[in-house]
Order: structure tokens, then C-alpha cells, then sequence
């Protein structure tokens, strides 16, 4: 009877299989079936049934590895490389925003992403409603350039407070 032991199912550093598991793989190919006792076959196939067992507890072992040494990666990636971000509101305030979003944390990064695109709706919604504000011989012109856009939103809220402060 045909034994096997650990060296057959230990995985080599390329992969491939042990010269004595294919040669038991042979001899499985080799041997006429109907010569061997029923109970043999179901030996040998339990056997081999261990053995990709094993060799698939090997491989999902390998796996975790590598994916917890990608993990790893990505996160100090993610620490050297800081993520800035531009933040206009009413296209007359600009701020620098330097934000770390680590890997791990999904979350903050989807929560920064809705706001984010929340922002830019506001921003969108309000250069509409300046479009459809201006007189009607000016919507005929080329959309006005941000910069004058800017200085009219900039101006428009401080005028209250300065005439309460006169």
C-alpha cells in the first residue's frame, strides 16, 4: 500500500509539485482500475482528498499573507502621499484642506466624497442662480468670468454688514 507523508504536500517555492505526488499521480494514471479492490480506490481517493485539502489550506494561508502585506503597503502609501483638496464656496472662498484618509477607514473617505459633492452642487446651484439673475441684455453675452462672479458674491454679503456698522 501506498503511503504518503508531509514532504508530498508541501508546496515548492515555485509552485509546482512534489516529484513524489506526481509520480503517485502517475502510477494513479498507470494502474488498470479494475484490478484494484473497490476499498482501495476510496482509500486513495480520501488521500488525495487530504492532500488538496491541505494544499488549499496552504494556498488560502499564502493568500492572507499577501493581502495583508498589500493592506500594509497601501497604507503607508496612503500616509506619504497626502491628499489635498481645493474647497470653493460661491467661487470666492479657496482653502487648502491637507487630509489624511487612511486606507482602513472607508468611511471618513465616503463622508468626505458626499460632502465634497454635495459642495459642488451648492456651487453649481448658485452660478445658476446668477445666470438667471442677470439682466436680460447680459445673458445673451458669454457666460461672465469666475473672477467677476467672485467679486460679485464677495461684495454682496458684506454690503449689509457695512451699512449697520455706519
Amino acid at each position: 500500500m501506498l503511503k504518503l507523508d508531509n514532504k508530498d504536500v508541501i508546496s515548492h517555492p515555485l509552485g509546482y509539485p512534489s516529484e513524489s505526488l506526481l509520480s503517485f499521480a502517475s502510477m494513479l494514471d498507470s494502474s488498470d482500475s479494475s484490478s484494484q479492490p473497490h476499498w482501495s480506490n476510496e482509500l486513495i481517493a480520501e488521500q488525495l482528498q487530504q492532500q488538496v485539502s491541505q494544499l488549499q489550506d496552504q494556498l488560502d494561508a499564502e493568500l492572507e499573507e499577501k493581502r495583508k502585506v498589500l493592506l500594509e503597503l497601501s497604507r503607508e502609501k496612503g500616509g506619504v502621499s497626502l491628499l489635498l483638496l481645493r474647497l470653493e464656496c460661491n467661487g470666492a472662498i479657496s482653502a487648502h484642506c491637507n487630509l489624511h484618509l487612511p486606507a482602513q477607514n472607508e468611511d471618513l473617505k465616503l463622508e468626505v466624497t458626499n460632502i465634497l459633492q454635495k459642495h459642488k452642487q451648492e456651487v453649481e446651484l448658485l452660478q445658476n442662480a446668477a445666470t438667471i439673475s442677470q439682466p436680460p441684455d447680459r445673458q445673451s453675452e458669454p457666460a461672465t468670468h469666475p473672477a467677476v462672479l467672485q467679486e460679485n458674491t464677495q461684495i454682496e454679503p458684506s454690503e449689509p454688514e457695512n451699512q449697520e456698522e455706519k
